[in-house]
């Protein structure tokens, strides 16, 4: 089960939700992916930036704390790390989260290193904040991209700095 999950994680979550698993016999082109995809999210996009909503969320939600102003500690990351799902799957870290519960003596090392990056003494590495991205099938045509789904795996390690 582990090296099936290693290669192909979305066939264990489906096993576990009881969903019959589709065989893909004859994916789509690599080109032919990316020029479906890229047509989607790799326009740029003019956003209105003086949308009401921003402006309530901000109001709501941000605040003139400095990075140097604001604390990780020890208690939160516990918090963030034992509230997030177990079987979420990992990102380029391939770090699975129940592995952060599981070496709770590492909290306070995760905790130092969070901070530091928060205050700028050092600088977040450039695999931290990317993702991993799988295609789940949505059905059995499995040639046409169109058909496929796509899942963003983040590193579990970025999200609870992201939570913290």
């Amino acid at each position: 089960m582990n090296k099936k999950f290693k290669y192909n994680p979305q066939s264990i979550y489906r096993s576990f939700r009881s969903e019959s698993e589709i065989n893909i016999d004859n994916p789509p082109q690599k080109d032919c992916i990316y020029n479906f995809w890229n047509n989607i999210w790799g326009k740029e996009k003019n956003n209105n930036k003086n949308a009401v909503w921003l402006e309530e969320l901000e109001q709501n939600y941000c605040t003139n704390v400095t990075p140097e102003e604001y604390l990780i500690t020890e208690d939160i990351v516990k918090q963030v790390v034992k509230s997030m799902n177990n079987s979420k799957a990992p990102g380029n870290d391939l770090i699975i989260h129940i592995w952060f519960k599981k070496f709770h003596i590492l909290w306070k090392y995760f905790t130092s290193i969070f901070q530091k990056y928060l205050n700028g003494e050092i600088s977040i590495p450039e695999w931290l904040p990317q993702s991993r991205t799988t295609l789940l099938p949505k059905n059995d045509q499995t040639t046409d991209p169109k058909n496929y789904r796509p899942i963003a795996c983040e590193n579990n390690t970025f999200k609870v700095i992201l939570v913290s």
